[in-house]
């Protein structure tokens, strides 16, 4: 179902949101409808409302930009560019693994993660006092010789 207009989901107020068609290129559903209405109501729940989704918007916007700033770090570390400085790269799929735990640390489900391949190059992922993602290379090589 469509409609022009929107009720705010806390004090009941019609508003008219019609002209955000044109934004979406089409006619608005009801619940679009009525978030739009909320999000412009001017009551308090609707003020803190609207507050609350700026902050959660930030946040979403926020983790994009640090895991797009990871995937360049990650390749610079660990890619084409590592090889390019003379250093040994990594495997993609080790590559994806590095991404995918970066992720993990940033999103506060680990609180660290250590990831190694079989050459012993050692991708360390930590968040900073800051809130800042820390990726680390280490390599890990030892020389042992057998005497008779």
């Amino acid at each position: 179902m469509e409609r022009e207009t929107g009720i705010c989901r806390f004090c009941g107020q019609i508003s008219e949101v019609g002209w955000m068609r044109d934004l979406f290129g089409e006619r608005l559903k009801y619940a679009e409808a009525d978030y739009l209405a909320t999000r412009g109501c001017q009551c308090s729940e609707g003020r803190a409302f609207c507050d609350q989704e700026e902050l959660r918007e930030q946040k979403e916007e926020r983790r994009a930009v640090t895991l797009a700033a990871a995937d360049v770090v990650i390749d610079e570390l660990f890619g084409n560019a590592a090889k390019e400085a003379g250093e040994m790269s990594v495997h993609e799929d080790v590559r994806h693994h590095i991404r995918e735990a970066a992720e993990m640390v940033y999103d506060c489900i680990l609180q660290k993660a250590q990831v190694t391949d079989s050459q012993g190059i050692t991708a360390k992922i930590s968040l900073s006092s800051k809130g800042r993602l820390k990726i680390s290379r280490h390599e890990s090589t030892s020389v042992s010789q057998e005497v008779i």
